[in-house]
């Protein structure tokens, strides 16, 4: 960089790492400067604007997406930021339609499909969105993580076998078998009828963390079920007694009297995409 100060395309790839190093104030004042020194460097509008939705900026994101755009109207990347873009605006069929359309000519960035999901989410057509999540799955293993928003989108399915299938591997890693996913799953396996197999699961929640007012709500409903009270005793002796927590008298009437019921499209696809953590220089 002291070599060749005014090389656009060494400001562009000391943005690119600086992205991987998450220093993302640095990425952008290396690509403005890239831009300073080169109006016409298409990638660098893409990676300023995937930057700009990952922030939640969509003005600023269809700004430089209209001046990629100018550069180079067909491209797939123009077309992806598009969708993107008007996924978080309210239009999902747009979205879906410019995401397809990036897809096809892209058909293996990780990227497109994963925006592509989100779309097809927004249009409540579960079966897309499955294929285009699978397709992540499979190519990226540091993708692993949107296994639970796959079985999410299985459930919408009625399919909750495969939506076990695919949280197990998730579960096998003691990194990535938080107990949020343990809960989620036993709740799967109440749904299902397999009460044995939730309480165990529960039971593991409850060893690490004694408190998990979570989990105890489920044996409870476990229990219940089963009439075990023998085994509900015995878990109870050595339950920690937990602290009294009393609201203010003005707030007690906002507490929730119910219990959360999933949502008819998966939580995630409410916000749609966000680009932190796939933000990454895009192709030349």
């Amino acid at each position: 960089m002291l070599l060749a100060p005014q090389d656009p395309n060494l400001h562009f790839q000391r943005a690119g790492f600086l992205l991987t190093e998450h220093k993302l104030g640095e990425a952008q004042a290396a690509l403005a400067r890239t831009l300073d020194l080169d109006p016409n460097q298409f990638p660098a509008y893409i990676l300023q604007a995937q930057m700009a939705i990952g922030r939640g900026d969509i003005d600023e994101a269809e700004r430089l997406q209209r001046s990629a755009a100018r550069l180079s109207p067909d491209h797939a990347w123009v077309k992806t930021l598009e969708g993107m873009t008007a996924l978080r605006r309210g239009d999902g069929a747009r979205a879906q339609a410019l995401l397809t359309r990036a897809a096809e000519q892209m058909p293996d960035d990780l990227q497109v499909l994963y925006a592509l999901g989100f779309a097809h989410l927004d249009q409540r057509q579960f079966a897309f969105a499955e294929q285009a999540f699978r397709k992540i799955i499979d190519r990226s293993p540091a993708m692993q993580g949107l296994r639970g928003l796959l079985a999410d989108v299985l459930l919408q399915q009625q399919r909750p076998d495969e939506a076990l299938e695919v949280l197990q591997p998730l579960l096998e890693d003691p990194a990535t078998a938080t107990a949020a996913l343990k809960r989620m799953t036993a709740e799967l396996e109440m749904t299902m009828g397999r009460q044995e197999s939730a309480i165990q699961r529960l039971r593991e929640v409850l060893a690490e963390d004694p408190r998990d007012s979570g989990a105890w709500s489920l044996a409870t409903a476990v229990w219940r079920r089963t009439g075990d009270v023998a085994d509900a005793r015995s878990t109870i002796d050595v339950r920690p007694p937990a602290p009294v927590v009393r609201p203010p008298r003005a707030h007690r009437s906002a507490m929730p009297g119910r219990r959360w019921r999933r949502p008819a499209v998966p939580r995630a696809a409410a916000a749609g995409p966000s680009c932190g953590r796939w933000t990454r220089p895009p192709p030349r």
